[in-house]
Parts: C-alpha cells; structure tokens; sequence
C-alpha cells in the first residue's frame, strides 16, 4: 500500500486551504466597486460552488486513499457510523439529494478530523493566510477614511432599507466571520508579546467588526478570546463561573448597543433567532426521527425561505435525531483530541454555526474548511507530532 509523504500532504492541504479561502475573498475583490456588486457576488457563488464542492472532495479523497487508516481509531469508527446511517437516512428519503454527500462525507470528515491532525504543518502557511484575511478586512475600514463619500456606499449593503457595513464581502455577517478569524489569528500568531504590530492591525479589524454588526462574529470572538485568556492564564476551574457570568455581561451589554445605537436596533423582529427557531421547530416538528432532507428550509415572519441559522436544529431536521447523536459525539471527540490552538477555532465556528449556517453536519463548505484548516495549522506550532511518511 502506498502511504502519503510529508511533501503531498503539505501540498494538498495548502490548495484546500487557499481554494477555500480564495473562493469568497478574491471574487469579493474583484467585483469591488461594480454598481451590482452584491448580485455579482452572489451568482459568483452560487455558480461555482459544485466545482469547489467537487475540488475539496477529490483533494480529500487522495489524501485519505494515500495515507494508512487505523481502522481501531475511535474517530475513524464514529465516522463510519455516520456514513451508514447517512446512507440509510438517504434511501428513507427517497434518495432525492443525490449520491455525492453520502460518498464526499466520509472521505471529507477522514481527511478533516483524522489524517490532517497527525501530520506538523508548514508556519508559513499560517502567515500568509494570516496576512491575506487581515488585508482583506482591513483595507475597506482604512478606505473609508481616504476615499470620498459616494465610494464608500459600495462598502455597505441594504438590509430592508437599513445600511450595514459589509467591506469587500457579499454580507456583512461574511466580513464579520473573517475579520473575527484575523483577530483571533493575531493573538495565536503573536501570543502575549505586546508587539507594536499587533496593536496596530488589532485597532482597524475591530473597528470593522463592529461596524459589521455581525452579532455572531462579535459574540464568537469574544467568547474565543475569554476562552484564551482562561486557558493561558491557567486560571482555576473555580473561576470559570466567573467568566461565563463576564461571558453573559458582554452578550448582554452587546444586545443593548445594537438596540439602542446601531444603524439595525430590533426592527427587524422576524429574523430575530429565537423566533425563527420557535418556527424551526413548529415546522419541522414530525421530522426529528429521520429527517427531511438536507437543506431544509421553514417560512420566516417575513415569508422568506430561511435555514434554521443553527448547526444543531438544522442538523436534527435534516437527518434526524440518529445522525445527529453521532455527529455530535464525534465533535466532542474532535474536541477533546484537539490542541490548545487548535480548539480556538473549533469553538468559533461551533458558535458561529449556532446563530449562522456556516457549519452544520454534511459536505463541509467554504466556512468550515476554512476555520477548521486554519486552526490545524494553528495547532500544529505547538504540536510534538512529527511530520512523517504514513498515518499510524
């Protein structure tokens, strides 16, 4: 059997990384400043996701086929798991979403949350991811300053006829997503050094992720760097109520400054998540057993098709409550095998993934991939596994 060297695992892993990144940051740019930026975006995305789809899953496939599995790993089991009750949810379903996720899963959560994590990653892959996302983030929050005003309005989207800060993205919670990640990246890349640098960059990236008002980005940062600041102080499990009950004070603190001083407030009630959960769940009640079927939408207040925006209830409506267990399981698995770095952005997105529907359990996307790479690269500088020939 042929085993995967450190050279090809190296290079397939930086074009997931850099092909996942690119896809929403590079188009985002290019289209900057067109009076149907947005729209452009838009299509961009939704044309071109099956071959990114189709590209993570062949890079996945290679990578897992040249590399030596442990059939008695414990996370190797619950994926297995996964794949055959997924396909047996997928015949109950009648087989209307196709065949593709039930092969592109297995290969895809093995290459993730198995072969990736036993190999040390390269640092400058780190670096220049770090330094694309901070670019990208900073540089509509310092165009705002130097360009005249009727520049600037291409850097903010309508939401019901309220502008919202968005910089280069197609929306303003995307901006918010990333420019989180640069601002969690900096801390892991620079650690406790007060470095002249990390101030700087640190002013700018959070400027903008306040003027995204993206609630789940901030929300999520926030949470991360609390979680950091516990863990490399290495503050006692008896602080820890401490930090939730500080936890709850910003949560709290955050709602009433967007309530009362942001350009969104509350107006738009229909969106709010408690809202379209209670009509998740109203909707989708008779479907917790077995599903029903990936992608599942509910009509929101505003007559619009939603997802649920939160990985657990869309998990549970679309596969239903067997799926969902082991999913889970196998997160907390993940978690538990992960690096101190590492679980950074594991924390981030499971977050995120609770208000946004950028992580659920299915064929990972741009978002996942991104966040969940980046944090093994992350884990791996302070990792003592060392890069070798085959995965034991």
């Amino acid at each position: 059997m042929k085993y995967a060297s450190s050279k090809s695992v190296s290079i397939l892993f930086s074009l997931l990384v850099l092909a996942n990144l690119g896809y929403l940051i590079f188009p985002s740019i290019y289209y900057f400043g067109s009076d149907y930026s947005y729209e452009l975006i838009e299509n961009y995305s939704r044309d071109n996701l099956r071959i990114l789809l189709v590209v993570n899953f062949l890079i996945s496939m290679t990578v897992v086929l040249l590399s030596k599995i442990n059939i008695n790993n414990n996370v190797i089991h619950l994926i297995l798991i996964l794949s055959i009750l997924n396909a047996i949810i997928y015949l109950y379903q009648g087989g209307e979403y196709g065949l593709f996720p039930i092969i592109a899963i297995p290969f895809s959560y093995m290459a993730l949350f198995y072969v990736f994590p036993q190999y040390k990653l390269n640092d400058k892959l780190l670096s220049t991811v770090l330094w694309i996302i901070v670019i990208w983030s900073i540089y509509p929050v310092v165009y705002i300053i130097i360009f005249p005003s009727d520049y600037i309005s291409s850097l903010f989207m309508d939401t019901l006829g309220l502008k919202t800060f968005r910089g280069f993205a197609q929306h303003r919670n995307v901006y918010g997503f990333y420019a989180g990640i640069a601002i969690i990246l900096l801390f892991v890349k620079y650690g406790n050094t007060r470095t002249f640098l990390k101030y700087i960059l640190l002013l700018p990236l959070t400027v903008g992720l306040i003027l995204s008002e993206s609630r789940s980005s901030i929300l999520a940062t926030i949470s991360v760097l609390l979680y950091r600041f516990i863990k490399t102080r290495g503050i006692k499990p008896s602080s820890i109520p401490i930090g939730v009950i500080s936890m709850i004070a910003v949560f709290v603190s955050l709602q009433y400054y967007l309530a009362t001083y942001s350009v969104r407030g509350f107006e738009l009630v229909g969106y709010d998540r408690l809202s379209l959960w209670s009509q998740v769940i109203r909707q989708n009640s008779q479907y917790w057993v077995f599903g029903k079927g990936p992608g599942s939408n509910v009509v929101n207040t505003f007559h619009v098709d939603m997802t649920s925006h939160n990985f657990i209830l869309q998990t549970l409506f679309d596969y239903g409550i067997f799926v969902s267990a082991f999913f889970f399981v196998l997160l907390v698995k993940v978690w538990q095998n992960a690096k101190k770095e590492y679980k950074y952005f594991l924390l981030y997105i499971l977050i995120i993934g609770l208000f946004q529907p950028y992580f659920s359990y299915g064929v990972p996307i741009y978002f996942t991939l991104t966040t969940i790479l980046i944090g093994l690269v992350a884990g791996s500088k302070t990792s003592n596994t060392k890069t070798k020939i085959g995965i034991y």
